[in-house]
């Protein structure tokens, strides 16, 4: 790399920069998914945090299934209990 021989100044200002650069492309990104979703009107913090989280459509169904566990080992323990009744 060339960097070794510029000043450490000259270094941190090229580092600075591209912090930045990235930093900008990441709003970029946020700011055309908020487009394409109609959430512009919505700051930046509140749109990555929409972004990052689980779709609700998910989450209700995987607490639908969570609710279908708990009923079938509700069953598999009735069960248990009847077969303990007949055997006593």
């Amino acid at each position: 790399m060339q960097l070794q021989h510029q000043p450490q100044q000259q270094q941190q200002q090229q580092q600075q920069q591209q912090q930045q650069q990235q930093h900008q492309h990441q709003h970029q990104q946020v700011g055309i998914l908020a487009d394409a979703a109609g959430l512009a009107q919505l700051p930046a913090f509140a749109i990555r945090a929409l972004l990052n989280r689980p779709s609700p459509v998910k989450t209700s169904r995987e607490r639908e299934r969570k609710r279908e566990r708990e009923r079938e080992r509700e069953r598999e323990k009735e069960k248990e209990r009847e077969r303990e009744r007949k055997k006593a």
